[in-house]
């Protein structure tokens, strides 16, 4: 036999030397034990004894036999006397008893054996080798006493017969004892036994459904067109920003952002471009060209699989967001999340349009964001384009703050710092705010995790789904685990359903790429290499080198029962990573307990050590590996990481661990799968006791490895053992609990044997093919409802009843602390045509009727009884836009008016131009300076753009209605045929000027109005999930909630009341609500502006209890320069900057050729600029430029320069790494 057959027998003497089987070591372990209860050390000892004891005796006679030659040989050297002499005769007494014991005759019993029973190999009496081993002895070997022949006749047999009998007896005698043998073909031929013994001798277990729900058949038939003749194809679009990410030799640990998730979605583009209805997969994620890491990362794209036509397949696609030489941990990501979604949707549409050319039309199917960042940037695109956006969040802010909090390790103002978790959490209700469907792993990650958040109720989510309604949406929550590449894993598994249903989906013919599919669903490998492919051996323990067997059922299962689970794979040298290991290891072929993730504390790697070190038969059983990521220097890894690596090493040392822990420095993508065999070879055991795991793809990879699992109760985990039935659950943070559940397992072979071969048999409940092809049918079938809804949502019959029932669902109130009264709801809620109730802090004069109107359907564009803005000195309000039309901007193109006076028909397209200069005008003095700024430069600009042979436009982003807009413009001394386009109402309506006889010098702003034409399309598109009817009336159940203007006083002891007037009438998508003080009595102080801050906490309430209720809206804050504010609620696709991003697009303009002018209300060295709209941050970010204007002098008395200088905060420090915002000198100005 060869030595590394036989490796591990020798490490299993040295180990009976070391678990006081020995005299010598007896001594000194009851030296070392002093002080503790004799009872607990014996205990310890028992359990160590009985194991090894039987190890030995599952070995084969031959493994025995060259033991205990080479114990002999190693007893005659000069240095016998340092060796226990004991250790001879130990070995000759196991031999003996095992040749017995295989050569006795026993039939078949029920009952289990006695697992408190051990042979007692110290004892000195029995040592020899040849007499017979009595009825007691097999008694205290096995637990139970033979047969006898008398009990039951046996019938006459031949020789041979008899011979065979005698076989099939040992083989079922040591099945019963639940020990696989090691070694050899003897050892094979141990696990080799009839159905009848295996299911007498195993456990059953409730094995996942091998077909999907309802048959392959259903789900093929169902309606769904996902099969080879879809037509166009899909083109899938996959985001992941953080952490580095390319296609093979991935660096998982390298650093905290480069884990599980990476992995995750380079094989989820991989799988999903071998789908049949699939063309093209793009994962987006960010550009890296920092010298410090690998030059792959700075690369444009990276194929992923063998290219399919000119522009199909699966990439890499990386995407500049940020500085581009500079690496990023994800937390200081989010001031570039908006421009890496403006460059990640230039190339969308660039190779929609390449695919077109091509020939190889595609639809853009979904966009698919991973974790928050790219949830929030997958949003953005989806606003733009209109397209499905999904959403799969990995792990999530709220659970990850709730458990920072409870570990007490860390305070709320450590967290922020370190994890910018406040910003984190508003980035996934943003993406839950946009998403029409949210993969999750497990149903707890549902109830448990995104049942934290207001954007997901799930009562509330049920009651929808049975019964629509305009302006509510709850993202579809899908359970749907991930998926797992077997093909990069050295192993063999079952032939997988779901790539059948894949095949039964495709109605004609099979590209030739699909070949490749059967190799990631583990199966097919063979016939995808080809007739002359050189085919790959099975290896001996049914886990092959590389790819899958090809085989059906029967031939995986004939592999399996001709394979032992323990021989070692492959050639005769140990794997290198296995090398690495055992440097470590005084006795490297003991069992291993696996742990694999990267260094970081809520991993609770640390637990594990000390459940560990703490229990002495662990350590006397089994080794300790822990795969820790990879790293040079621990002082050369990120802080977190270091402190949690320093902790281990302190755990080792405190328990004296060395010699049974390993860890090593690094390793590569190619050892994983050697990285989980170790523990299958040596009957170990795989651990991950996070202490919360939103998934744990390692418990799946170590299941397809046949390792049984121990895993935490917090996540993921249950839904995988509940699948899979490989494991036991813990309590991460209980010790005892994990030492016992380690024990148990590794002492109990049956149970090894039965969860080791469960989770191998379950396995394809988490393949790829599956995974892709329930994702595919849960999108396809949402798309199919949300055509049904927008036909049949109702709008005219809605009623009060879901507001009340939202109440009582979330309980949350204006200020979040506590719930309202049903029946002060059900009071409030009697009429759906009464006025809004008074609030607190508003007169009940101080709200207007007009909120919940009188008609089911709304007035888009009619007059309004309360003025768009209020009256600035010497300004009148403005007519209506279009007023003589009476149409809204659905109803049509407008049509020429007043009667005698020609209006020049206004224009679809926008002119084509070189350059836009869009103004920001968020009020009246922006207004003024903006003028001021392009009446003095802009003669200069065009100049100078017609030397260069270029054209400058000019647009105008506008936080008031259109007339007011162009009134505005023109009391600035701006001439309205100087626009070619504005955006109003705060991102609402997009209009496109006239022609030029509507641009005449001194043209009446009526007239310029009456001559801009809507965006028809853009009405269209932003009325996506928006019912204006629904948006007010829960606006005025909001408004009557105590508490909702908390803050706005500003301190004051004794504030002025505030004068609350909405406006529903601006538009079919805008609401607009004014908040003013009323004026101090005579003689007294005037009254203080209202706070910023507290205008924001304002804007959050609103949308916490929007959110909560099913509506999605933008919620907007304006700064007037008297002291007044306003609220402006939008679609959810409508906003300045959205709208301005939207008209790029359709008119094919690179958002880099628009340049933002924008009006500062304050700005100083070092400080955030402020400005006067709280959308301004939005409408910094980005690619395009940005112009900001110094404030004007402060002029006037205290209260006017306060009001004239407050503004929302904005740090434009993040923003100024391409020099693309310029901050304009005051002089200049």
């Amino acid at each position: 036999m060869s030595s590394r057959a036989n490796g591990w027998v020798d490490s299993y003497i040295d180990a009976l030397l070391s678990t006081g089987l020995s005299t010598e070591s007896a001594r000194i372990a009851a030296e070392q034990a002093k002080g503790a209860p004799d009872d607990v050390e014996q205990e310890a000892a028992n359990i160590a004894a009985k194991y090894y004891v039987h190890q030995i005796l599952a070995m084969d006679e031959e493994s025995i036999q060259q033991a205990y030659l080479k114990v002999r040989a190693r007893s005659n050297v000069k240095t016998a006397g340092e060796r226990d002499a004991r250790l001879e005769h130990i070995t000759w007494r196991v031999w003996t008893m095992r040749r017995r014991a295989a050569a006795a005759r026993l039939r078949p019993i029920d009952e289990s054996p006695d697992p408190s029973v051990v042979p007692d190999l110290r004892s000195d009496e029995g040592g020899g080798g040849g007499g017979a081993v009595d009825e007691e002895e097999l008694t205290k070997l096995y637990g139970r006493r033979p047969r006898p022949a008398s009990d039951a006749p046996r019938a006459p047999a031949s020789d041979a017969a008899s011979s065979e009998a005698a076989e099939r007896e040992q083989r079922l005698l040591l099945r019963r004892l639940s020990i696989p043998p090691r070694g050899g073909a003897a050892g094979a031929e141990l696990l080799s036994e009839s159905s009848e013994e295996a299911a007498a001798a195993t456990p059953t277990t409730e094995a996942v459904p091998a077909t999907p729900p309802g048959g392959l058949a259903a789900l093929a038939g169902s309606g769904l067109n996902l099969g080879e003749d879809r037509v166009p194809k899909l083109y899938v679009v996959l985001i992941s920003m953080h952490g580095l990410v390319r296609g093979d030799q991935m660096e998982l640990g390298k650093d905290p952002d480069t884990g599980g998730q990476v992995k995750y979605v380079v094989e989820l583009a991989r799988a999903l471009a071998r789908h049949p209805a699939v063309h093209r997969v793009d994962l987006l994620t960010r550009l890296i060209a920092d010298p410090s890491v690998h030059k792959d990362y700075s690369a444009r794209e990276e194929a992923l699989d063998e290219p399919v036509g000119a522009l199909g397949g699966a990439r890499i696609v990386r995407i500049q967001c940020g500085p581009p030489d500079k690496y990023i941990r994800k937390e200081m990501l989010w001031p570039h999340v908006r421009e890496f979604a403006d460059n990640a949707l230039a190339h969308v549409a660039k190779t929609l349009a390449a695919l077109a050319a091509a020939g190889e039309v595609c639809e853009l199917y979904d966009i698919h964001g991973h974790y928050a960042d790219a949830g929030e940037a997958a949003a953005l695109m989806s606003f733009t384009l209109g397209s499905d956006m999904v959403l799969t969040g990995h792990s999530l802010g709220r659970n990850k703050l709730d458990h920072l909090l409870k570990s007490r390790t860390m305070s709320r103002r450590e967290i922020e710092a370190a994890y910018a978790v406040t910003r984190r959490i508003e980035g996934e209700e943003r993406a839950l705010d946009a998403a029409s469907l949210v993969f999750t792993s497990t149903q707890q990650e549902v109830k448990d995790q995104w049942g934290l958040y207001d954007g997901y109720n799930a009562a509330l989510a049920r009651i929808l789904q049975d019964r629509p309604r305009a302006g509510r949406h709850f993202p579809v929550m899908a359970v749907i685990p991930p998926g797992l590449d077997f093909s990069n894993l050295k192993v063999d598994c079952p032939p997988d359903p779901w790539q059948q249903l894949a095949a039964a989906a495709a109605v004609s013919g099979t590209r030739s790429r699909r070949a490749s599919v059967s190799a990631a669903a583990g199966g097919g490998a063979e016939e995808a290499a080809g007739d002359g492919a050189a085919k790959q051996p099975p290896s001996a323990t049914g886990l092959s080198r590389r790819g899958s067997s090809p085989s059906a059922a029967a031939a995986h299962s004939a592999a399996a029962a001709d394979a032992s689970p323990l021989a070692p794979a492959g050639p005769e040298e140990d794997p290198p990573i296995w090398q690495e290991i055992f440097r470590f290891l005084r006795n490297p072929r003991k069992p291993v307990i696996l742990a694999m993730s990267r260094p970081d504390a809520k991993k609770n790697i640390t637990a594990l050590v000390r459940a560990y070190g703490e229990s002495r038969p662990l350590r006397d059983i089994a080794n300790l590996v822990l795969i820790m990521g990879n790293r040079e220097v621990i002082d050369g890894m990120a802080p977190g990481s270091a402190r949690v690596l320093e902790s281990v090493l302190k755990l080792v040392d405190a328990y004296d661990l060395y010699g049974c822990v390993a860890y090593p420095k690094r390793h590569s993508q190619d050892d994983i799968s050697d990285i989980y065999l170790l523990p299958h070879h040596t009957r170990g055991v795989f651990v991950n006791i996070a202490l919360q795991e939103p998934f744990g793809l390692t418990l799946i990879e170590a299941a397809a490895h046949g390792v049984p699992i121990v895993a935490t109760t917090h996540g993921g985990p249950v839904d995988i053992i509940h699948t899979l039935h490989n494991g036991i659950l813990v309590a991460p943070t209980d010790t005892r609990a994990v030492s016992d559940a380690l024990l148990k397992l590794l002492t109990d072979p049956g149970l090894w044997e039965q969860y080791a071969t469960s989770g191998r048999d379950n396995i394809n409940a988490y393949s790829w093919p599956s995974h892709c092809m329930r994702c595919l049918c849960a999108i396809e079938k949402e798309k199919l409802k949300a055509a049904a809804r927008r036909k049949t949502a109702m709008r005219a019959t809605y009623s009060y009843d879901l507001d009340e029932i939202a109440d009582q669902l979330t309980g949350l109130t204006a200020t979040g602390s506590a719930a309202l009264d049903p029946g002060a709801i059900a009071a409030r809620a009697s009429s759906d045509l009464g006025p809004a109730p008074p609030t607190l802090d508003a007169p009940p004069a101080a709200v207007d009727d007009s909120l919940l109107g009188t008609s089911p359907r709304v007035r888009s564009l009619a007059a309004s009884s309360v003025p768009l803005i209020a009256a600035a000195p010497g300004m009148a309000p403005p007519p209506s836009p279009r007023q003589p039309t009476g149409r809204s901007s659905l109803d049509g193109p407008p049509t020429a008016a007043n009667g005698d006076r020609a209006v020049a028909q206004p224009r679809s397209q926008l002119a084509p131009k070189s350059k836009y200069l869009v103004l920001l005008l968020d009020g009246a003095d922006s207004a003024a300076r903006l003028a001021a700024l392009v009446a003095r430069k802009g003669k200069s600009m065009l100049a100078a753009a017609a030397g260069a042979g270029q054209t400058v436009g000019v647009g105008v982003a506008s936080a008031y209605g259109l007339g007011d807009t162009l009134r505005l413009l023109a009391g600035a001394g701006l001439s309205a045929g100087d626009v070619d386009f504005a955006v109003t109402d705060c991102g609402s309506q997009i209009w496109l000027a006239g022609a030029a006889s509507a641009r005449a010098p001194g043209a009446a702003a009526g007239a310029a109005a009456e001559a801009c034409a809507a965006d028809e399309s853009y009405d269209a598109h932003i009325d996506h999930n928006w019912d204006k009817i629904s948006v007010r009336r829960l606006l005025a159940h909001l408004l009557a909630q105590p508490g909702i203007f908390a803050g706005l006083a500003g301190g004051a002891a004794a504030p002025p009341p505030l004068r609350v007037s909405v406006d529903t009438e601006t538009g079919s998508h805008h609401l607009l609500l004014t908040l003013r003080r009323r004026n101090a009595p005579a003689g007294g102080a005037a009254a203080p502006p209202l706070a910023p801050e507290a205008l924001l906490a304002l804007v959050s309430r609103i949308k916490r209890r929007f959110r909560s209720s099913g509506v999605r809206a933008q919620i907007a804050a304006q700064l007037e320069a008297d002291g007044a504010a306003r609220l402006h609620i939008t679609p959810l696709r409508a906003s300045r900057a959205l709208a301005l991003r939207y008209l790029a697009h359709r008119h094919g303009v690179p958002l880099a050729d628009l340049v933002f002018v924008s009006c500062a209300r304050e700005m100083a060295p070092g400080a955030p600029a402020r400005f006067a709209a709280s959308d301004a941050e939005d409408l910094v970010a980005g690619v395009q430029g940005v112009l900001v204007l110094p404030p004007p002098p402060a002029a006037g008395d205290g209260a006017a320069v306060a009001a004239a200088s407050a503004g929302f905060a904005v740090d434009l420090e993040p923003y100024s790494h391409d020099g693309r915002i310029q901050l304009m000198p005051a002089a200049a100005s």
